[in-house]
């Protein structure tokens, strides 16, 4: 236990979904809402990158997979919003740049 305590305590395991949530909420612009609205179509990174590596699509309909997704309400969304507001393509594209799986992908990280 006492390798596993930090400076606040002891530390708990992190889930899947929890760490994939992580991930999605570190892209600049994507806000919970936006990782949430992912998450429950694309469970884990890997469910996402699978869909990016279809050769069957064209790059641009890779780039614009997530923009229809809609915000989970709730999270993030001021008092009065629109509860319907899509991610929109910019979100998607940044989005594709960072988790599709070439070397190219890297880049965008750099």
């Amino acid at each position: 236990a006492a390798a596993n305590a930090g400076a606040r305590g002891p530390r708990r395991a992190v889930s899947g979904r929890e760490a994939w949530l992580r991930m999605l909420v570190m892209v600049p612009g994507c806000a919970e809402a936006d990782a949430l609205a992912i998450a429950n179509v694309y469970p884990s990174m890997n469910h996402l990158c699978s869909v990016y590596e279809d050769t069957r699509r064209t790059e641009r309909e890779k780039e614009h997979l997530l923009k229809e997704l809609t915000r989970v309400p709730g999270f993030g969304t001021a008092v009065g919003a629109s509860t319907q507001r899509k991610l929109g393509p910019k979100l998607s594209e940044r989005i594709y740049k960072i988790f599709r799986t070439d070397a190219i992908g890297l880049e965008a990280l750099v």
